[in-house]
């Protein structure tokens, strides 16, 4: 998962205010493509950036994302973005709640919920140490390749 102010919108329907290059979005678009995240859903008020002027002079923008890639959806399928209302910044805050509710028969869903018998399991710890593993070499992968689109110049 990535999340933060990425100062940049994927489409133009993401900015009230001002122009943005096409090209601009287009790289963005293309970085996140590349690296196969994909936005976790949101709650909340659409522009997470107000730039607090008025009239004609006020710039909103959705520039703060959480996105994620298919792993991570697997593992947390009803993982929601929340837009909190900006009370001292001119960005919303983000909160990620991940949330990995299971069906129980019947169709009623239960939280997950992490239970500690289970590393004393045999393997265990050990597949534990390469899911972590494997998703920072993961994420690290996807970065490299997100610096080096804006190291060439087309970002």
């Amino acid at each position: 998962m990535c999340l933060g102010d990425y100062n940049e919108v994927i489409f133009s329907n993401e900015k009230r205010g001002g122009e943005r290059a096409q090209w601009q979005m287009n790289n963005f678009r293309d970085a996140v493509d590349e690296c196969r995240l994909r936005d976790i859903s949101y709650e909340g008020y659409e522009f997470t950036f107000d730039n607090g002027q008025s009239g004609e002079d006020n710039r909103q923008s959705r520039i703060d994302r959480a996105m994620a890639t298919d792993d991570w959806f697997d593992l947390f399928p009803y993982g929601r973005l929340f837009h909190l209302d900006r009370e001292w910044s001119d960005h919303a805050l983000l909160k990620v709640v991940f949330d990995r509710r299971i069906r129980e028969e019947g169709g009623r869903r239960r939280k997950f919920r992490f239970e500690h018998v289970w590393v004393g399991r045999k393997g265990v710890k050990l597949r534990l140490k390469r899911l972590g593993s494997e998703m920072m070499v993961m994420y690290s992968q996807q970065m490299r390749v997100v610096l080096g689109i804006f190291r060439s110049g087309k970002g």
